[in-house]
């Protein structure tokens, strides 16, 4: 289990998972690491936040920088220029990152997403690595996704959802859904979730809507959606993670006061609620969140902030 740090020392915390023992603490962040990622082969970690200048004189800070490091005995082996999100794809040769795709050995640049369609949410490679997925953060005008500054904008910020060939850097697919906030992609390679918000005036939100749909055609298979408002009033509306369980039965959710909700991945519907991060003794809305499964889907980890849960999840398999 991983953890990264906000305080000022910005370390990299790795735990013993059955345990919770801290067995490792990774320095060269000065403040704020951001993102963190192990390897398939559990032998590195990725992370990324700001480091001291190297330049001799008064320390400044550098833009934010991606390390990676032998966990095992605290050795740094690389550093770039980088910043989140971050993800290795399943057979531990590219590092998926908010600029483009990097070689996990040294993280030298294989191909770029342009600027104005980057990601600084979420990016990450389907089972067999042949496809990697992002969330691009841009601005939209009539010819597609360009440069902030155009000035032929229709709005901004449409966090739209896209499959690019892992090999060749070219589109495979784009999904017409905007204001995405998390998708996952089944292990099956075949279909995937997408949660989004929706309605809304002025960039605020009425509530959010699931999907799952084909990866190969994007069919809609089925939709959920939750509003704050009347006849679908429900407190927790808004998500901030989604995840597909490994055996591709469950999908589950969380929102911005970390509460889960499990739904049957076949249908959509929802299964049940388990009581999540309320109980912290932290003000829980609006904090960091995030979801994901052991590699043996025995183990579901959910975050809130600075406190991280551990789930049995054998009911699900």
């Amino acid at each position: 289990a991983l953890r990264t740090s906000r305080n000022k020392s910005a370390d990299v915390f790795v735990y013993q998972a059955a345990s919770g023992r801290l067995i490792r603490r990774l320095h060269g962040f000065y403040w704020r690491s951001n993102a963190v990622a192990p390897s398939p082969d559990g032998q590195t970690v990725l992370a990324s936040g700001y480091a001291h200048s190297d330049d001799p004189g008064p320390k400044t800070f550098q833009a934010s920088q991606v390390f990676a490091w032998n966990w095992r005995s605290g050795q740094r082996l690389w550093g770039i220029a980088g910043d989140m999100p971050l993800s290795y794809s399943p057979e531990g040769r590219f590092i998926g990152m908010g600029d483009g795709i990097h070689t996990a050995s040294d993280g030298r640049l294989v191909f770029g997403i342009p600027r104005g369609l980057s990601s600084d949410s979420q990016i990450a490679f389907s089972p067999d690595g042949k496809l990697f997925g992002f969330i691009g953060s841009g601005t939209l005008n009539k010819k597609g996704f360009v440069d902030s500054d155009d000035g032929d904008r229709v709005y901004n910020s449409t966090s739209r959802l896209h499959l690019w060939h892992t090999d060749t850097g070219k589109e495979a697919k784009d999904f017409p859904f905007t204001r995405v906030r998390a998708f996952d992609m089944a292990r099956n390679g075949q279909w995937l979730v997408i949660a989004a918000d929706w309605g809304g005036m002025g960039g605020g939100t009425d509530g959010s809507v699931v999907r799952r749909g084909d990866i190969t055609t994007g069919a809609v298979s089925w939709t959920r959606e939750r509003s704050y408002n009347a006849p679908l009033h429900d407190p927790d509306a808004a998500l901030n993670s989604v995840v597909i369980s490994p055996n591709g039965k469950y999908v589950i959710t969380q929102s911005p006061s970390s509460q889960l909700i499990v739904l049957d991945a076949d249908t959509g519907r929802e299964l049940f609620r388990p009581f999540a991060h309320q109980d912290s003794g932290e003000p829980a809305w609006g904090l960091p969140g995030g979801l994901a499964f052991s590699a043996d889907g025995r183990t579901l980890v959910s975050r809130c902030g600075s406190r991280v849960l551990f789930w049995d999840a054998s009911s699900l398999r």
